[in-house]
Parts: structure tokens; C-alpha cells; sequence
């Protein structure tokens, strides 16, 4: 069966996986290059690089907002049945 996209479950997992991988290395390693003290300097970074940074931050916010969240059932709860 073909989900709204054309893509069958299989094709589906492994998009929702590629994106779930790609946004946890994305991730720090925005952060790592925006907020990292090592990359910092005394001057405030330009216009320019400020737009970026922002997009970039903009981006990874707008992908996890898109993310569904999978509860775990508490330890010892779960359904055996």
C-alpha cells in the first residue's frame, strides 16, 4: 500500500529514519558552529552571518516541529498481549 507521497511502508521507514538520522547530526553540529566559544570573537558577527546563523536555526526548527513524538510505555508496562 502507497502512502499520499507514492512511497510504500518499507520506502516510508527508511525516509522517516534518513531525516531522523540527518537531523541528529545536524543538530550539534549547528549548534557546535553557532554556539561553540571556540568559534566566537570579541566582534559581533556580521549582518550577513547573523542571517545565516538564523536560517539555519530557522531550518532545524521548523523540521523537529514537523517530527511526531513516539511515547515509551513506563517500565513494566508494557502490552504483552
Amino acid at each position: 500500500m502507497l502512502d499520499q507521497d507514492g512511497l510504500d511502508e518499507h520506502q516510508t521507514d527508511l525516509t522517516v529514519r534518513s531525516i531522523t538520522d540527518g537531523l541528529r547530526q545536524f543538530a550539534p553540529g549547528a549548534q557546535m558552529m553557532i554556539r561553540n566559544p571556540a568559534t566566537r570573537r570579541d566582534e559581533q558577527p556580521g549582518e550577513q552571518v547573523a542571517l545565516e546563523q538564523l536560517a539555519v536555526l530557522s531550518y532545524l526548527a521548523r523540521r523537529v516541529d514537523e517530527c511526531g513524538l513516539d511515547e515509551a510505555s513506563p517500565a513494566g508496562t508494557e502490552d504483552t498481549g
